[in-house]
């Protein structure tokens, strides 16, 4: 453009300079000078022009490839974004195969409880006297060999006593079931029993010895145990109980017997780790942590357990129909072995009404060595059951014999000082000067004795002295009496 004003310029100046030399020929000349100009003017506006759109085209054009490169990068980082969304989105749903997804509990607490599991095996527990805070109870097995399924002889006794005494009941039941069938067979015995009384912790299948090739479960697989659990399981829930699954940790988590998948994705785990267990609570929500528990009211050892849980208030029994179920019989304990002996103590033992050394209240009188009662039986608790004064009693099996002549050991005597000799007490190592004669009393007397010698090659240890010239000494390990001035003491 700054081209064209130039030359339009110039051409005016020549137009000028024409005009002022060439006036009478000027019109024609001004005539031409302007279609020249217009013709000028034409071309570059109209034929130069284009030529600049044609550039603001090209640029436009840049800018845009510069707009799609940049919404492309945009839409590449979009599509990252979006793939990782996706990648951890698929992670996610992974993940949450493994967040249990429980049954709640009713009135359930995030408190930490003690309590104990127990069965026919503790015998006849007192109840008013234990002191925890849950209690699962064994409702029953079925047969290792044969299949029948055996409610457990003290199981309604015990939670009858139990939840009298304010402690908070759970169940469990020692299944060998081979067939879904027969599991939920067995969730149906468990909860037509239980449904009388108040339940407000869970209800365990507990699954052992399957490895044993006398178990009727020996060669089922990892898939068909656990299919087996899960339907004993769901029917405790179907029947409005809590589930829970018990394992010992190593079957559990070391040695993969069970799919921990299909389990624990629903259902609570009680584990079995005798000792220390880290963090026991980010792998379980019930831990059995000992088997050889001390409770007050129980006459055996005791399984002990912490729970991650509790609960506000009891439960309500699911059923209005119950009965008062009695102490059951030493017999139908199933522990109990008959026999019709004669046994005597081994020196003297109490006699109790009840299998209970927690306190004294229970001692109906002593079985002194020498007096011959005869026994009834005995128990694998470590109990016997005795005809006592004409009445039945207990007393520890440990402390009876068969051996009805056996003589309790006579105590050796222990020698009393008939001597007025006093002594302050005192402790050094001493040696003798040369030779000095060791007394059985301190006296020089005839009544005094010679026993041994101490040489100025050995030492004893003096333990007192008397201000009548006397000391006492401890020489081979015995007790001796001699003069102190026969003695120093060893620096």
């Amino acid at each position: 453009m700054n081209k064209y004003k130039d030359w339009f310029s110039h051409n005016i100046k020549s137009l000028k300079q024409f005009v002022s030399n060439h006036k009478k020929k000027s019109i024609l000349f001004i005539s031409i000078f302007l279609l020249i100009s217009c013709a000028g003017y034409y071309f570059l506006f109209y034929e130069q022009t284009p030529s600049l759109d044609q550039e603001e085209t090209e640029l436009k054009e840049e800018i845009e490839d510069l707009d799609i490169e940049e919404s492309n990068e945009e839409t590449e980082e979009e599509i990252e974004e979006e793939v990782e969304e996706d990648i951890e989105t698929e992670e996610d749903e992974k993940l949450s195969v493994f967040v249990p997804s429980y049954k709640s509990i009713s009135n359930q607490t995030n408190n930490t409880t003690t309590g104990i599991d127990v069965s026919y095996y503790q015998g006849i527990i007192d109840w008013d006297l234990v002191d925890v805070d849950f209690a699962m109870i064994k409702i029953g097995s079925r047969g290792i060999s044969s299949g029948t399924i055996q409610e457990d002889s003290c199981a309604q006794y015990n939670l009858q006593e139990a939840t009298a005494n304010g402690i908070y009941c759970g169940a469990y039941f020692f299944s060998t079931a081979i067939t879904v069938a027969e599991a939920i067979e067995e969730a149906n015995f468990v909860c037509d029993i239980i449904d009388s009384y108040s339940i407000s912790y869970p209800v365990v299948y507990n699954c052992e010895n399957f490895d044993s090739t006398s178990s009727r479960q020996y060669g089922l697989t990892v898939e068909e145990r656990s299919e087996i659990a899960v339907a004993f399981l769901e029917q405790v829930e179907s029947r409005g109980y809590v589930g829970m699954f018990y394992a010992s940790s190593s079957h559990y988590f070391v040695e993969d017997l069970w799919d921990k998948d299909m389990i624990s994705s629903s259902y609570r785990l009680w584990i079995a780790k005798y000792g220390t267990f880290s963090d026991a609570s980010d792998y379980c929500n019930m831990w059995q942590y000992s088997d050889s528990g001390t409770i007050t009211g129980i006459s055996t050892s005791v399984d002990l357990n912490y729970a991650y849980f509790g609960v506000s208030k009891a439960a309500t029994p699911k059923s209005s129909s119950s009965t008062v179920v009695d102490i059951p019989s030493d017999e139908s304990l199933g522990s109990f072995t008959t026999t019709n002996d004669s046994v005597t103590a081994k020196d003297v033992v109490n006699v109790r009404s009840s299998m209970d050394q927690s306190d004294s209240s229970n001692i109906i009188g002593e079985l002194n060595n020498g007096t011959v009662v005869t026994r009834l039986g005995y128990f694998t608790s470590g109990w016997s059951k005795i005809s006592f004064n004409g009445e039945v009693g207990y007393v520890v099996s440990s402390l009876i014999t068969t051996e009805t002549s056996y003589v309790t050991p006579q105590e050796e005597e222990e020698e009393v000082e008939t001597f007025t000799t006093v002594f302050s007490d005192v402790n050094e190592t001493v040696t003798a000067k040369d030779v000095i004669n060791l007394r059985d009393i301190p006296s020089v007397e005839d009544s005094s004795t010679v026993i041994t010698q101490l040489t100025s090659d050995d030492t004893a240890t003096r333990t007192g002295v008397s201000s009548e010239g006397w000391s006492r000494v401890v020489y081979q390990g015995e007790t001796y009496y001699c003069i102190s001035s026969y003695l120093e003491v060893v620096e």
